[in-house]
């Protein structure tokens, strides 16, 4: 059946489904939280911890996704990157600390190779339509984390136990895993030179970039991590808090859509970047400080903020990269670099619920990350600016005849 399909609607099937499976390993987590915590025994702090190792794990396998590129090809690397998702999350079947961190590491490690690798596959077929395609890959990826947080709770009564409630999400990633198996049997392997990775250390623009996606990601990573116990803290029950967590997740798929398309159409990336760290700051609040029988619509605000603002940060990747072999390159150093710092935000979370009472701190940790993200995103928006580097290099490439990983 597969053989069968288009190539071109072969890549945007691999696209949704990996997409799809960015999330869950880590909100299906939050929504069993509870459990889990019960039944390990586990502090605040270790689970702060547990969090941000997925999050180091991200940033650093993204990093070592280069090397892997330049031996496997993009398309085949993905696919293994679903495979260690897939592998991570079965390990949740064994009710263990240990078996609980190597899933976090492992299941961290392939999402963190397939996030940084998607933008460049993007580019490079669907260059015509940025906006459009990546408005897709954010929605898919929000309805993933959405469908972890909301479908979780009753697979934990379906089961009896966390452990099977959290492994069954690595069926998903196995069938995006046999997709992208194809993809790479079908399509001229490609291959990315060390030199385009280091032209993006000395652009101003891609380190304006790292930092809102690394921010804009603390924001996205404070509430995939911890809504579900902030809520809890109001004296929401768990389904309450799961289904809460579940519509912000869910509305993020939303704004992920049409954030980039309209970017892209009215040529004004800035408004748009200013508009989505307002809403995420205004839901936040409106979460954990408004009647919680207002909660409904403000999780669906803090939704639509934190769908937007990821969304913008993988546009700007894509706008200001000329190929896609620069697109990697600065998808790699952004998101790579970006997880590795907001790794210590949900840490940082766990901390301050560990020696203050009450919900102040969060929201003050929150509302600082987002005027720190501002700046970074709107000098990444700034259309007078580019990386001259990145683009010195493609003319040097041109004029030697190389040909380019987004041969178009």
């Amino acid at each position: 059946m597969l053989q069968r399909l288009p190539f071109r609607w072969l890549i945007l099937a691999g696209i949704i489904l990996a997409a799809f499976n960015l999330r869950p390993a880590l909100t299906s987590l939050g929504a069993s939280l509870h459990q889990v915590q019960e039944d390990l025994g586990l502090r605040n702090f270790l689970l702060g911890t547990l969090n941000s190792t997925s999050i180091i794990c991200f940033g650093l396998f993204g990093l070592l996704a280069t090397t892997i590129v330049r031996r496997a090809g993009t398309s085949l690397t993905i696919g293994l990157g679903l495979v260690a998702v897939a592998v991570g999350l079965l390990l949740r079947m064994w009710p263990f600390a240990d078996a609980l961190l190597a899933s976090t590491i492992l299941a961290g490690a392939g999402i963190g190779i397939v996030g940084v690798l998607s933008p460049a596959i993007i580019r490079r077929y669907f260059h015509e339509r940025l906006g459009s395609v990546t408005g897709l890959y954010t929605m898919f990826l929000c309805l993933g984390g959405a469908a972890g947080a909301g479908l979780t709770p009753p697979m934990l009564k379906l089961f009896g136990t966390w452990t099977g409630a959290l492994a069954i999400w690595a069926l998903p990633a196995a069938i995006g895993f046999v997709l992208w198996l194809e993809v790479a049997r079908r399509e001229e392997p490609v291959s990315l030179r060390k030199g385009t990775i280091d032209t993006m250390w000395r652009s101003p623009l891609a380190w304006s970039i790292t930092g809102f996606m690394g921010l804009q990601a603390a924001l996205a990573f404070i509430v995939l991590g911890w809504l579900p116990i902030l809520l809890l803290d109001r004296n929401a029950d768990m389904a309450a808090a799961g289904a809460l967590t579940s519509s912000a997740i869910l509305s993020q798929a939303v704004s992920a859509l049409i954030t980039p398309i309209l970017a892209d159409r009215t040529g004004r990336p800035g408004l748009f970047v200013a508009g989505v760290l307002v809403l995420s700051c205004v839901g936040f609040l409106g979460v954990l400080c408004a009647p919680m029988a207002e909660s409904v619509f403000w999780s669906l605000v803090l939704g639509l903020g934190l769908g937007g603002a990821f969304a913008m940060a993988l546009y700007l990747i894509a706008l200001r990269s000329p190929s896609a072999e620069t697109a990697a390159a600065l998808s790699i150093m952004a998101q790579s670099l970006g997880y590795l710092g907001a790794a210590a935000a949900p840490l940082i979370v766990g901390l301050l619920r560990e020696y203050f009472v009450g919900m102040g701190p969060q929201i003050f940790l929150f509302l600082f990350i987002s005027a720190c993200a501002l700046p970074c995103g709107l000098f990444a928006a700034d259309r007078r600016r580019e990386v001259p580097e990145a683009r010195a290099t493609q003319r040097r490439m041109e004029q030697s005849g190389i040909s380019r990983l987004d041969s178009e």
